[in-house]
């Protein structure tokens, strides 16, 4: 990729969009940090009939936040 006065990275993003991007993924990381340290302190009341339950509802939320990150960055 050559070096222009545009100033691109290796993805194509511009530096002014990648403050933009930063601040997502910063907020995206903190938010399933939360949320690790959240079912990590309760996993210990888990019982075998509920930990299916607590998958179900880790993928759901995986898949919604990735979901809302990629459309806010425009991917698809």
């Amino acid at each position: 990729m050559s070096n222009t006065n545009n100033a691109t990275n290796q993805i194509g993003l511009e530096k002014a969009d990648m403050s933009e991007v930063i601040a997502q993924l910063n907020n995206l990381l903190s938010t399933y940090h939360v949320f690790y340290l959240n079912v990590r302190g309760y996993h210990w009341n888990v019982k075998v009939s509920t930990s299916l339950l607590c998958i179900q509802s880790l993928k759901n939320y995986t898949h919604r936040y990735s979901y809302r990150l990629m459309r806010s960055l425009s991917v698809f």
